[in-house]
């Protein structure tokens, strides 16, 4: 079974894309497969909300992308947000075309995934119990 979007190959018996969510066709055009672009690696991602951020940028931007390795990343109890405790191996991998890689480096280079800012020493306390 193959995903007529994406062309993402499934074991028989899956009816639509995990990816593009679209009704998958037994059996691809020679063509459309020969036509196919290339994904190359964009970026390893280890933190689930980092991913889910860049997907959503990417999504905005057009860019088509395919994960790989995204199923690891709920194997272990690990908390999700700003716990990068995942070993890079589980991490999932974001490929896109690669003629869309450079545009794609740029707008995930522009993207800030939010994080725990850093204390500023000169602030004032608003702790009751730091006076």
């Amino acid at each position: 079974m193959y995903c007529p979007t994406c062309r993402s190959e499934y074991e028989p018996g899956v009816t639509r894309c995990a990816e593009c969510e679209a009704a998958l066709v037994e059996n691809l055009p020679e063509d459309a497969r020969a036509d196919a672009e290339e994904f190359v690696p964009l970026r390893e991602v280890n933190d689930p909300d980092e991913l889910a951020v860049l997907q959503s940028v990417l999504d905005a931007a057009g860019v088509p992308y395919m994960l790989q390795g995204e199923e690891a990343q709920g194997l272990f109890p690990f908390p999700g947000a700003g716990a990068n405790l995942l070993p890079p191996s589980l991490g999932a991998i974001i490929h896109v075309p690669r003629s869309r890689l450079d545009e794609a480096r740029e707008l995930i280079e522009t993207t800030a995934v939010p994080t725990d800012p850093e204390p500023d020493p000169d602030a004032e306390s608003t702790d009751p119990q730091a006076n």
